[in-house]
């Protein structure tokens, strides 16, 4: 089952194929119970991903980086700690491609030390959080 987030005009869908995912990064208490000290930074980062109309414009704003993975996967982090692991909804798309999805799965998230990886996906090398799959 796929829950989507769409913001409408100009900005990137955010789709999310499992449920815990889809409650934690829309319902503010449940990120603040979950994320603890990291919660505002996920609540931004988590804000750019929806803001961006395109997946590549991520990596626009200076406190973002983007990271290439496996799969077309997309890893955006900032300097607070925040993490979120994308796939572009077309998948197996080449590296172009990839960057102007305009809609895209979310894998997994992670704050701090907390990280809710539903498929236990690894993260892309280039993200410290390539060495931690839970």
């Amino acid at each position: 089952m796929l829950y989507r987030v769409g913001k409408g005009f100009l900005a990137l869908d955010l789709i999310f194929e499992h449920r815990d995912l889809a409650r934690l990064c829309n319902r503010r208490a449940a990120l603040e119970a979950w994320a603890g000290e990291y919660a505002d930074a996920m609540m931004r980062l988590l804000n750019e991903v929806g803001c961006a109309d395109r997946l590549g414009l991520l990596a626009r704003p200076p406190h973002v980086e983007l990271a290439a993975g496996r799969r077309g996967r997309v890893a955006a982090w900032d300097s607070e700690e925040a993490y979120v692991l994308l796939e572009p909804e077309d998948d197996g798309a080449g590296d172009e491609l990839r960057l102007s999805a305009e809609a895209a799965i979310v894998i997994a998230v992670a704050a701090g030390e907390a990280q809710l990886n539903p498929e236990g996906v690894r993260w892309p090398r280039a993200c410290r959080l390539s060495q931690i799959t839970r």
